[in-house]
């Protein structure tokens, strides 16, 4: 375990590009809760409207906003995973620690600690982020609530299921410019046609619909908006059964594959 966790951080700690991916998100997430809370919308010459005037800055309030804005930015995550892998395979990285002795499954088990490790860095980042908000718009401090809790854990879930759709997808494609191509057209194209065009329920489970339905919308929550997507209980069950099957065919894949 130690050797696997060894090689990934010398593998991901000597590129520059995780790093820079890592601080922009640590950067970026409290700098658009910030502009969030301060913008102003002009309605007319003499009246603008902010989100302080319909938002009811609650300590759950705030969990949930920084988690839903927070969801956009997941692609600094899975950009470094993509990347690894890709190296990895293109420059016969995993056949070199075959030859060295690895096994093939624990040429994956590295790459998902990698995974939890990043989705581990990430929340970490919407929970400080959190308490400063909190801080800033005078709320309680609240942490352990139970609201508290379901918003970390659906985000950590969040990070890890996009994560792991990109090592899985670079398995087969190999490239990671057309890996990440590929997850964003299925994820703000393809997938959103296809549900609006196929006019069947079954589809909301679809792989990114279950994944977004994690995080909830904060301004559709506090205005009771008709539910019009999964439940939060339906979305984390959903998520995990395609976190399993896409780590199952990633499985199968390594082991099939002549690496």
């Amino acid at each position: 375990m130690k050797t696997l966790l060894y090689l990934e951080w010398i593998k991901l700690s000597r590129k520059a590009s995780t790093w820079i991916f890592i601080a922009v998100y640590a950067i970026l997430v409290p700098v658009i809760i910030y502009w969030f809370t301060k913008f102003t919308i002009h309605i007319n010459e003499q009246q603008e409207i902010s989100p302080s005037e319909f938002l009811d800055f609650t300590p759950d309030m705030i969990w949930m906003i920084v988690a839903y804005l927070a969801s956009y930015l997941v692609w600094f995550f899975v950009l470094p995973v993509i990347m690894s892998t890709s190296d990895d395979l293109r420059f016969n990285i995993w056949r070199q620690h075959l030859i060295e002795g690895l096994g093939r499954m624990s040429l994956i088990f590295a790459k998902l600690m990698a995974v939890f490790f990043f989705a581990m860095m990430g929340t970490l980042v919407l929970m400080l982020t959190s308490i400063g908000m909190m801080y800033m718009m005078d709320a309680e401090i609240v942490i352990f609530s139970s609201k508290a809790l379901t918003v970390i854990g659906s985000y950590f879930l969040y990070l890890t299921a996009f994560m792991v759709a990109g090592l899985v997808l670079c398995q087969f494609v190999k490239n990671s410019g057309i890996t990440l191509l590929m997850l964003l057209l299925w994820t703000w194209i393809v997938e959103k046609l296809l549900r609006y065009f196929v006019d069947v329920d079954a589809l909301d489970y679809l792989v990114t619909n279950s994944f977004n339905d994690l995080i909830i919308n904060p301004v559709l929550d506090m205005a009771d908006y008709p539910d019009f997507q999964l439940s939060h209980t339906e979305a984390v069950v959903s998520s995990l059964v395609w976190l399993v099957l896409m780590i199952g065919i990633g499985l199968y894949r390594i082991r099939k594959t002549d690496l």
